[in-house]
């Protein structure tokens, strides 16, 4: 067990994990409502991910953005948990982080996913697009 030392005793107090959680969850928020302005995003990336949120449970759907900026520097940029690669899902991801100020990129780059290309179409309109061709995406795409 991760919160156990090597004699078995807890590491953490029963009051210690509940105030842990509430930090995490307001640290979360604070990064899905910070201003994305200070970022000059040159290439942007999206994807959709399945990861357990807990562990023996199914995979949850999660989106996510990463920018790699003018300076070079790479930044996450968003995450949303539960969102699917829907068209109207992505848009949605992709408006609030314009709401936060998140300017037009010169290249998005996604999978095949129809409804994340519609999405970049629509919220992204005057940058280009590139399909990833990474590996992981390769292997998917040979399994499925």
């Amino acid at each position: 067990d991760a919160f156990r030392d090597e004699s078995g005793s807890l590491l953490l107090s029963r009051t210690a994990v509940p105030e842990i959680g509430e930090r995490l969850w307001r640290d979360y928020q604070d990064f899905c409502s910070r201003d994305l302005g200070e970022y000059d995003v040159s290439y942007l990336f999206v994807d959709g991910i399945a990861e357990r949120t807990r562990p023996g449970q199914r995979r949850e759907p999660i989106m996510a953005a990463w920018g790699i900026t003018s300076q070079g520097n790479k930044v996450l940029l968003g995450l949303m948990a539960g969102s699917k690669e829907d068209h109207e899902a992505v848009c949605a991801f992709f408006q609030d982080m314009r709401n936060r100020n998140l300017g037009e990129p010169h290249l998005v780059v996604s999978d095949g996913a129809a409804g994340i290309i519609k999405a970049i179409e629509i919220c992204f309109p005057r940058s280009e697009r590139q399909r990833c061709s990474c590996i992981d995406h390769e292997k998917k795409e040979l399994v499925w």
